[in-house]
């Protein structure tokens, strides 16, 4: 989403921006589900630190799993633990993220996991000169370890064809 929003700037300064492409690069989502599991994965991480410095301060065992929270289990220990912990920022800023039109072509590289089941992609929403989907083998986590090479042949690609720059008309 960085890349968006700095192409975005660079074209409302009045410069252009002769491709941009979004590698594996999720639309902010207004979906409640999608944003509950936001919430649980970053109470889950903040758990997990506080039982990390748990165990480098010598305070003996980290929180049994059960007890953490998230777990289902509450314990006011774990709560008052908890307190001390921040939120990832980042992961809230870019949830709260709105991208605004871009007047460019926007290419989209997605593994083929999250497109199988979301081939719908709202990008298309913003990317006023149109949207390219390039599918790529593997999932989120795999993509870029196990097919590297189908990912930088085609990035290599995309490069090399020439585009018109995107730019204040």
């Amino acid at each position: 989403m960085l890349a968006f929003e700095i192409a975005h700037q660079v074209v409302a300064e009045g410069g252009e921006v002769a491709g941009l492409f979004l590698i594996d690069t999720r639309y902010p989502d207004r979906d409640a589900e999608a944003i509950e599991r936001l919430r649980r994965r970053l109470v889950e991480q903040a758990a997990a630190r506080v039982a990390r410095r748990q165990l480098a301060d010598g305070g003996g065992e980290a929180v049994p799993a059960t007890e953490r929270p998230g777990s289902g289990a509450s314990s006011a220990d774990n709560v008052t633990l908890l307190d001390d912990e921040e939120p990832n920022p980042r992961a809230l800023q870019l949830y709260r993220y709105r991208p605004r039109p871009f007047p460019g072509r926007v290419t989209l590289f997605e593994n083929e996991a999250w497109h199988r089941d979301h081939p719908a992609t709202e990008w298309a929403t913003v990317a006023a000169g149109g949207l390219e989907v390039e599918v790529v083998p593997g999932d989120h986590r795999t993509y870029l370890v196990d097919h590297l090479d189908v990912v930088a042949d085609r990035l290599r690609t995309k490069l090399a064809a020439p585009v018109a720059p995107a730019a204040v008309g």
